[in-house]
């Protein structure tokens, strides 16, 4: 079984948004998204992504959020009508990244959900959703984003969902569970980050998946890819962050990631980098640069051996 994951889209509003939808935390962020990350995440590579993934004919594409900027109408409308070229629930699985849940108002009035719903659940209520794929492989998906004050983008997972976590059947031998959430796992370059942008639940969530005998966590959050394999509950535990899918960094170009899953194992990995001169995403083996050590983890709450 082929599994994509792509992630951090970031798809900007082909339309004009009014001046009075600024008027909240949008405030910062499109100051951001108007200087600092201008032109930083293309529509052209977006579209091409899409066709990649279309021609590489995978079982099953996993979104790990960040599909919009400021969690608009407008660029959900852009996204969805790109995403809809994959297929429906039964080929697409997604997760909301904290852009998605930018704002309060854009959490009380459900509006990911109602542009998303049917690639997850109706309600992020019910979270997590689990979906089977047959050959022994499921996809488990949760919601970390929050809305938070200016200049800050941490997680949870959160109590409820954490139970109904652990609460789920536990993967069998032969079977191979994949996790999905939007905020990385691993501790961010200095505490002050790590404080204002990681996942505030992170050792509880690492401690149900090691009891659990999870075989591979998919995320996003942070555009440079990552991974990182720890001595799991009688298996491996793989935790992958492919990067974002559509960035236009020199140094970190526009990439995704495909997993090939054979056995219930973790059979062969291929990232697909967007290269600018083609035009196009080209294979890499093996790419995923940014091997983590997995000292990071809390002992006695994760599945480190």
């Amino acid at each position: 079984m082929k599994i994509a994951h792509i992630s951090d889209l970031h798809v900007q509003a082909r339309r004009p948004v009014p001046f009075t939808r600024f008027l909240n935390k949008r405030m910062t962020g499109a100051v951001n998204l108007y200087t600092f990350r201008k032109d930083a995440h293309s529509g052209d590579i977006l579209h091409a992504l899409m066709n990649d993934i279309i021609h590489q004919d995978v079982h099953h594409t996993c979104i790990t959020g960040d599909l919009s900027n400021l969690s608009l109408e407008q660029e959900f409308d852009a996204s969805r009508e790109e995403i809809c070229r994959l297929g429906d629930g039964s080929r697409v699985s997604i997760v909301p990244g904290n852009h998605d849940i930018y704002t309060r108002g854009s959490q009380r009035a459900k509006r990911f959900e109602s542009y998303f719903g049917d690639w997850l659940c109706p309600d992020l209520r019910a979270l997590p959703y689990s979906k089977d794929l047959g050959q022994g492989v499921k996809v488990v998906g949760l919601c970390s984003a929050i809305p938070t004050l200016p200049f800050t983008s941490y997680g949870r997972v959160g109590k409820e969902q954490l139970e109904k976590l652990a609460a789920l059947p536990s993967p069998g031998m032969t079977d191979f569970e994949i996790v999905l959430l939007h905020h990385n796992l691993h501790p961010r370059h200095s505490s002050l980050k790590d404080w204002s942008s990681g996942l505030k639940d992170r050792e509880e969530f690492m401690g149900i998946l090691g009891v659990r005998g999870t075989s591979m966590v998919l995320h996003g959050h942070t555009h440079v890819a990552h991974r990182v394999q720890l001595s799991g509950n009688n298996r491996p535990l793989h935790i992958f962050g492919c990067g974002s899918s559509t960035w236009t960094h020199e140094e970190h170009m526009a990439r995704y990631a495909v997993y090939h899953i054979h056995n219930g194992k973790l059979a062969k990995i291929e990232t697909r980098v967007f290269s600018p001169q083609l035009g196009e995403f080209q294979s890499v083996e093996n790419e995923l640069e940014s091997d983590l050590d997995p000292g990071w983890l809390v002992e006695g709450t994760s599945t480190a051996a």
